[in-house]
């Protein structure tokens, strides 16, 4: 194949790509956005892949990821270098297993396993933690979501791919059904099953950003039925209420009138009482008295420098509603937070987000696609009430079931329950991410190796 065809194929599949996530959400074309970047690595030596890879991944991030310059300015563009990286890796250790590798089913897992690894690596152990713009987030969740998760389904999109184009016609009917296969089930999900009454609960989710505590108050008096919880947004008061008598003593009050058990804020509060370094972090307030403060566990890079000491290392809380977990905004991005929630005994999420405005629409439409995919993992309602983002109320498969435009002020009030059950990702599934890095980081290795091997005089 001509260098220039190449080319031309990376080219679309970035621009198929870009067309799948938000603004534009063409989510079925991520099923085939990444078979013309496959088709272009196909026959080429790992060095050469390597920049292939690397400008797909350079035009893909750039397209969607284009706000980070209104966030991290001049930094975004080395960002965005880094995140090209890993596509870059997957593409040159695609090539050398193609060419190492005699069977399509060899090629095609090991491209699976590949693919998986890298994405697990990024999402959870890298530096900057971030899970965006992949296979798995640019689809909806679908019936394979609670057991494989968001980076199975990736890489079960590449396996397809990679069969897709194998020479020989067996392997191109076996992909083509497999994708065929999951793309239905993403457009015909099961329904969540009604919870027991005992176990539903309503909750009020009241977005605005920089609102102020008198503002908080009205829009949450403003409720005109009685709810079990209320929940405000990342950040909404800028010091502990804990501190001030009369702020405890107005919350205090305010769950009275509205009938509520539970409030959850987001606040800056103090690790430990009186004297630790003051975070960002939920607090709860019940009857009973303050639950927390639960800190965010991942801190946006270079926006959130330093973490704070915690004073409460639990994830979930005994409450009038249930388990309750309170993770904050980037702690849905990726699943590993949301698990630790779970094996805490989370039985539902409400989770304080920001989104500001100024980070604009293309990023806070692409950030409320994560919490769907955590949702349906962990099979868990998901309450999000957001600054500036998408307010919104999921349900275990992860469809949404009500929301609020973004940046206008309001409260949503809807129906939510606690959900006692696993889902097989939270309880064995979770290990492919894990399993899939060490064995492509063996494959590596052991490649390496051979090549080594090969070399005139080894």
């Amino acid at each position: 194949m001509r260098s220039f065809r190449r080319v031309a194929l990376v080219l679309g599949s970035a621009a198929l790509g870009i067309l799948a996530f938000p603004p534009f959400g063409w989510t079925a074309l991520a099923l085939v956005a990444w078979v013309p970047w496959l088709a272009a690595l196909r026959g080429v030596r790992p060095d050469r892949a390597l920049w292939l890879g690397y400008g797909h991944g350079l035009l893909l991030f750039g397209g969607t990821l284009s706000w980070l310059h209104g966030i991290f300015g001049l930094l975004a563009w080395p960002m965005l270098g880094v995140l090209a990286a890993f596509p870059a890796a997957f593409a040159c250790l695609w090539a050398a297993l193609g060419a190492s590798l005699k069977s399509w089913g060899g090629r095609s897992c090991g491209a699976a396993i590949a693919w998986i690894g890298l994405e697990h690596f990024r999402a959870e152990w890298f530096t900057l933690a971030f899970p965006w713009i992949t296979p798995g987030t640019a689809l909806p969740p679908g019936l394979l979501t609670p057991w494989i998760g968001c980076c199975g389904i990736s890489g079960l999109v590449i396996a397809c791919g990679c069969s897709l184009l194998e020479t020989a016609r067996a392997p191109r009917v076996v992909g083509a059904l497999l994708l065929a296969a999951l793309g239905a089930s993403i457009a015909w999900p099961w329904r969540a099953p009604d919870a027991a009454p005992h176990l539903r609960h309503r909750v009020a989710l009241v977005q605005g950003e920089g609102l102020g505590l008198e503002r908080l108050l009205a829009l949450t008096r403003s409720i005109a039925e009685p709810v079990d919880a209320i929940v405000w947004p990342e950040l909404a008061l800028s010091y502990d209420p804990r501190e001030h008598p009369r702020v405890e003593a107005a919350l205090r009050l305010l769950l009275s009138e509205v009938g509520a058990e539970l409030l959850v804020i987001g606040a800056r509060a103090r690790a430990r009482d009186g004297d630790g370094a003051s975070c960002n972090a939920a607090l709860l307030l019940a009857s009973e008295g303050w639950i927390g403060p639960q800190p965010k566990q991942r801190l946006v890079p270079f926006v959130e420098p330093r973490r704070a000491p915690r004073a409460d290392d639990r994830l979930a809380h005994a409450t009038a509603l249930g388990r309750v977990a309170t993770p904050i905004c980037f702690d849905l991005d990726a699943s590993g937070v949301a698990l630790a929630a779970v094996d805490a005994g989370a039985e539902l999420l409400l989770v304080p987000s920001l989104d500001p405005a100024s980070w604009g629409r293309v990023e806070r439409l692409q950030h409320a696609e994560l919490a769907r995919h955590r949702a349906a993992e962990l099979g868990l309602w998901v309450a999000v009430a957001s600054g500036a983002g998408r307010t919104q109320v999921l349900d275990p498969t992860g469809s949404r079931r009500a929301e609020l435009p973004l940046d206008v002020p309001g409260v949503l009030v809807a129906e939510i329950a606690s959900v006692r059950e696993r889902t097989p990702f939270s309880r064995f599934g979770r290990a492919l991410g894990p399993v899939c890095a060490f064995l492509s980081l063996a494959l590596a290795v052991g490649l390496l190796l051979e090549r080594r091997k090969r070399r005139p005089g080894a």
